[in-house]
Formats: C-alpha cells, sequence, structure tokens
C-alpha cells in the first residue's frame, strides 16, 4: 500500500540535507524526518570532489532518517546545483512539402533530437520545452495543428558529466538507489516564486555561501539559469585574509557588521568606534565595511551582469521585479547594491519556504531556511520512495537470520555422520593395508628359506638333523 512518502536529499555545500516527508492533499509538506550533515569537507560550490566521504555521509544521514522514521528507504531523490550548471537554448526545425498534422510522434522525434545536443564536458540533466513555433504562430501544445513547418524550442539544462559520475559513484558504493537526480534552483523557484511573478516576468537570485545562483522567468517558463562562482564564503575568506584572524572570527565580524552597500552621501561621515579583534588588534570599522563591500559589490555587479547581458532581461521586462533568498542575502545593503547595479527597484526577499510545513516536533526546523531546498523536492515529486521493508539491497540492509536451533542440530549431526564415515573407510583402508603388508611379509620369508636350502655348504649341514 503506497504511503506517498518522499525521501530527498540537496547536496549543499556547506551542509547536506535530507528529509522523508509526503506532500497533503491540503498542500501542507509533512515532514516525517529531517537531518543535516556538514560537507564542506567533500563538497566545493556543489561538487562532491571527495566520493568516499560523500558516502560516509550518506550512510549517516540515511541510518538517522530511517531511525526516526521507521520506514526503509528504497529510493531517493537528489538535488542538486552549484558550479557548471547552466542552460542553452536549441531549437529544432522539421519542414514538409504540404500541410501536415502534428502528431505526438512527430513531437517526440523533436525532442529526441533536441537530446543530442551536445557540449563537451558537460551533459544534459534537464529538459523545458518552451514554445513550438508553427508557421508564424507559436503554441505550447501542437498536437493536431496542421501546418508545413514546426520549430521546437528547448532550454536544455547542463551539468559537468565529471560532477554527475562523482555523484553517482558515492551512491553507487552506499547501495542507495537515485529516484531521480533534480535540479534544485528550479524547485526552489517553484516553491518561492507565485505565478503572478512568472508570468510578468522575474529574477530569481539565489545567494549562497559558495555561489550565487540567477535564474529568468517569464510567462511562467524558466528562460534562463546559470550559476556565479561567489558567495557569502568569499566575504568571510576575504576578511581572513585581510585581518590576519581565523574564519571564524571573520564569519562573527561579517554577520555582525556586513555592509553589502553603502550610498554615497554629502553629509558628515558618521564616527565609529574601532573594532577589537580577538588576539588584541583594533581596527577601524571603515577598513572592515569596505572589505565586505568590495567582495559584495563584485556579486552583485556579476549578478547584474548576467540578467541584463547575458540573459537580455532589462528592468522594463522584469515585471515581477526579482526574489532574493539564501543566506548571504541577509547581510545589510543586499536591496540597494542590487537596485544600483541592475535598476530593478521591486525586490522581495524570502527567508522561509511559503508552504505549510508540519512535523512531529523537530527542533528548530526550517528557522534559518536551510531546508528550502530540500523542501521543494519533496514538494515537486510524487514516486513513492519508503516502505516497511527494504525491496531491495541496500545500505542498511539488516544481517540475514542465523539457523534455527534444529537447523544447527541437523547439520552438527550430518557433520557428525560424515566424520565417523571418514573414520571407518580410514580404518577399513588401513586393515587392507596390514594384510597386504602381512601376506608380503609372509611369502618373502618362505623364498628367503629356500634360497639358504639351495646356497647352503654340504659340510654345514649337520648328520644329526
Amino acid at each position: 500500500m503506497s504511503q506517498n512518502l518522499i525521501a530527498a536529499i540537496e547536496i549543499g555545500s556547506q551542509q547536506i540535507s535530507a528529509v522523508i516527508g509526503r506532500k497533503e492533499p491540503d498542500g501542507a509538506i509533512n515532514i516525517i524526518a529531517a537531518e543535516q550533515e556538514p560537507s564542506a569537507k567533500f563538497v566545493q560550490r556543489g561538487r562532491v570532489f571527495n566520493p568516499d566521504l560523500m558516502t560516509q555521509c550518506l550512510h549517516t544521514l540515511v541510518s538517522r532518517l530511517e531511525t526516526t522514521a521507521h520506514k526503509a528507504i528504497n529510493q531517493i531523490y537528489v538535488g542538486i546545483g552549484g558550479l557548471g550548471l547552466h542552460t542553452a537554448l536549441n531549437p529544432v526545425n522539421r519542414s514538409y512539402t504540404e500541410s501536415t498534422k502534428i502528431t505526438q510522434e512527430i513531437i517526440d522525434g523533436i525532442l529526441d533530437a533536441n537530446r543530442t545536443q551536445s557540449c563537451p564536458g558537460y551533459s544534459i540533466i534537464d529538459v523545458l520545452p518552451l514554445e513550438y513555433k508553427l508557421g508564424t504562430q507559436c503554441h505550447t501544445d501542437p498536437v493536431g495543428v496542421m501546418t508545413t513547418s514546426v520549430t521546437g524550442n528547448f532550454l536544455n539544462i547542463f551539468m559537468p558529466t565529471a560532477s554527475l559520475d562523482q555523484l553517482e559513484n558515492s551512491f553507487q558504493a552506499a547501495k542507495l538507489s537515485i529516484a531521480d537526480v533534480v535540479v534544485t534552483p528550479m524547485h526552489l523557484a517553484n516553491l518561492l516564486l507565485t505565478d503572478a511573478e512568472k508570468l510578468s516576468g522575474c529574477g530569481f537570485i539565489d545567494m549562497g555561501a559558495q555561489c550565487t545562483t540567477i535564474g529568468i522567468y517569464e510567462g511562467k517558463l524558466l528562460r534562463y539559469l546559470a550559476v556565479l562562482p561567489l558567495g557569502g564564503d568569499n566575504v568571510t575568506r576575504d576578511l581572513s585574509t585581510v585581518f590576519s584572524i581565523e574564519p571564524e572570527e571573520a564569519e562573527e565580524l561579517k554577520r555582525r557588521y556586513g555592509q553589502a552597500f553603502i550610498e554615497g552621501t554629502d553629509s558628515v561621515p558618521v564616527q565609529h568606534e574601532s573594532i577589537h579583534l580577538k588576539d588584541g588588534r583594533s581596527i577601524t570599522y571603515d577598513e572592515l565595511i569596505e572589505t565586505i563591500e568590495a567582495r559584495m559589490s563584485e556579486i552583485l555587479q556579476n549578478v547584474a551582469h548576467l540578467i541584463k547581458t547575458e540573459a537580455g532581461y532589462t528592468a522594463d521586462k522584469l515585471i515581477g521585479g526579482l526574489v532574493v533568498t539564501g543566506g548571504a542575502s541577509n547581510m545589510a545593503g543586499v536591496d540597494k547594491g542590487l537596485i544600483e547595479y541592475t535598476h530593478i527597484r521591486k525586490i522581495r526577499f524570502v527567508k522561509n519556504a511559503p508552504v505549510t510545513v508540519r512535523h512531529n516536533k523537530i527542533q528548530d526546523f526550517n528557522i534559518d531556511g536551510t531546508y528550502n531546498s530540500v523542501l521543494s523536492i519533496v514538494d515537486n515529486v510524487d514516486a513513492e520512495c519508503c516502505s516497511d521493508e527494504r525491496k531491495g539491497p541496500g545500505i542498511f540492509d539488516a544481517p540475514e537470520q542465523g539457523p534455527t536451533p534444529e537447523e544447527i542440530a541437523a547439520e552438527e549431526a550430518r557433520k557428525k555422520a560424515a566424520e565417523e564415515e571418514a573414520r571407518r573407510k580410514a580404518e577399513e583402508e588401513e586393515a587392507r593395508r596390514a594384510r597386504r603388508a602381512g601376506g608380503l611379509k609372509s611369502f618373502f620369508k618362505k623364498v628367503g628359506a629356500s634360497l639358504d636350502n639351495i646356497f647352503s655348504d654340504p659340510d654345514d649341514i649337520d648328520p644329526e638333523a
């Protein structure tokens, strides 16, 4: 009997998040179990670089999930993003000598042809059909339409092949079946954006620790997706390097004093007290802010460049504005910087997923929004992942049941009988060898006596004998 339980895991650069849950008929997400593990030692910018450590992490997470949920995970959805993830538009054309009715077979053939688009070192992990142009008209469902030409426009989503191989090797080593590999930013955008925003056109920005993801939506469809290899960790590293302090102290200073953008002013500058470091040194407030702002400005300017130059969208096309999420977006001044560089004034920040989440008293669940991505996966998929008993070989199969007492006794009796039979045969063989040896001894004794009589000296014969 189906329980509609989804197992999902999201590969993040700072932590791996995993849940078991279901989507209820009222749209709420019911979380049965949730776990997180730090991943900085084996994931960088969303890419697994140490499959062995990744496999160990999978063992830990899945064991905890199964123990908490009292369920077996037979397959799991895997959400990925990070460096190398990008989109490419690909048109596929078919022309006919006379008016032809478009059939599903024709559409399937166009879809298959689109899959042949190559990008050296990359694999297509998802395909988004945008629209089909039939003559001069555009359709999203062209089946049944008469035309002399059809052009399918597809947005192919690529991921480095090496990254996918490393990820799959980790799951194979863990003996964990992958239900599907999904593009986390797409699912997250579907969860956080409103239909009105996607229809009128909007930019989606996920500012993470090591990467910033930019997506453009228009007409409810994703039109562009790219990942910038810069995030909040770059600011932390800058502070650590410039002021020769530990990363932990740098992170604390960033969170406490961080300003992503400082507006120019003609007024008298505000005087700030010096900031005391843990080693006794002091730095000025202005030195700290200038270091933070320099890196954050670089990130925001690159975001603006991708939106305006690479994707080709200006403020007048993105009526829905910008929707911003991710830990790095919590820094003060991010909104001012985005307005300055993109000229888009409509900005909405989202910290927690706008969906009702029910859970069985999981402490501090998603208070910082770190489960948003994995929640978005549960919200968008539907294949059953769990059962009361494992249906196939998995990570944590219980050892096979030992033999019963009756089976043990029967095996011991069989071994004893085999030993007795072997002993009996050995004794019989030994007796045969003894009899054969005795017969030969008697024979040679007789032969020896006969020879003695033949070759004995006559003078030695006893006359009385």
